[in-house]
């Protein structure tokens, strides 16, 4: 063989090399793991679960959820909500990422985050974007849901970026007074809200939050879920309201769903009423706090498979 052939053999197989590179699955040495990325100059955090069935070829949603304030972080929402564990059976990815001061800049004004200007809202964006890339996530999939403040940033989220998002939880929480004054996202958007009736944190019926929180105020569950009703323009003629099965009739609580279905698009708004509910979700955080704190743990049902089961009806 002549040396000008060789070479044409030796760059076509780096040719091959390269394409197959290109198009083939991303390995993972293991299917859940910390990592970080540089925002706006400070190194954010962040835990990303696989489930077994990721090949790095077949596109997957992707589940971002958002822990509560406090000392919260996002191991500590992986553990007490398994999302993780749903997502393996399911097939999605699940994200969990960390606040700067354990907290999010939820648009109250008052967390740590808020008042050292931590701009929470275009970091999620960025993190999102560079997963979609980096993981073959599914663009039209991704979701996002959070608990209590959590929750509120969840709520900022749908307001200032719709368009990332298929659906949205909030979980604890409802929408902050400024958030609402602000809120225009000029689309429909699909969101659930599950919230107890007795919370003293986020009070259900609105303003400001308990003593033990930052403070703040919030407008309440009924006025977020009729915000959300007439954003995406649905009849209340079309309301279906459950009262689910009592299935623990020693958790002193019982749920509530009301399904506003007939809107705009496929966007739909659910509200799980948690009666006599407190601060607490419902399912399984009861295995990690059995002696509820901060009112009532409702144990018929699972809030983590709830909020997938609405997220697995939606996509852009």
């Amino acid at each position: 063989m002549s040396l000008n052939i060789k070479l044409l053999v030796i760059l076509l197989l780096v040719l091959i090399s390269c394409n197959k590179n290109d198009d083939t699955e991303t390995t993972l040495d293991q299917f859940e793991f910390e990592d970080t990325l540089v925002h706006n100059g400070i190194e954010r955090s962040y835990t990303i679960h696989f489930p077994p069935s990721y090949n790095g070829v077949d596109k997957l949603p992707l589940v971002m959820a958002l822990h509560g304030g406090g000392k919260g972080d996002g191991k500590e929402m992986l553990d007490k909500n398994h999302f993780d564990e749903i997502g393996d059976d399911e097939n999605y990815i699940s994200l969990f990422p960390n606040g700067v001061f354990s907290d999010w800049a939820d648009g109250r004004g008052v967390t740590d985050s808020d008042k050292a200007g931590i701009d929470d809202v275009s970091f999620l964006n960025t993190l999102i974007d560079t997963l979609i890339q980096k993981y073959h996530i599914d663009a039209a999939r991704v979701y996002v849901c959070g608990a209590s403040n959590g929750g509120m940033m969840t709520q900022r989220l749908a307001c200032e970026l719709p368009q990332k998002f298929a659906a949205f939880g909030s979980i604890i929480s409802s929408m902050p007074d400024l958030v609402y004054n602000n809120c225009n996202p000029q689309e429909p958007v699909s969101v659930l809200i599950m919230n107890g009736t007795d919370d003293t944190f986020v009070p259900y019926n609105g303003g400001p939050l308990g003593s033990l929180t930052d403070g703040g105020s919030v407008i309440g569950t009924e006025k977020t879920i009729l915000f959300w009703l007439d954003n995406n323009s649905c009849s209340n003629s079309n309301l279906t309201k459950t009262d689910l099965p009592d299935i623990d009739d020693t958790d002193n609580s019982t749920v509530t769903v009301f399904d506003y279905s007939d809107c705009t698009g496929t966007s739909e708004i659910l509200l799980y009423r948690i009666n006599n509910g407190g601060h607490t979700i419902p399912g399984y955080e009861s295995i990690f706090n059995p002696v509820p704190l901060v009112g009532n743990i409702n144990h018929d049902i699972d809030a983590a498979e709830e909020i997938w089961k609405f997220f697995s009806k939606h996509h852009k």
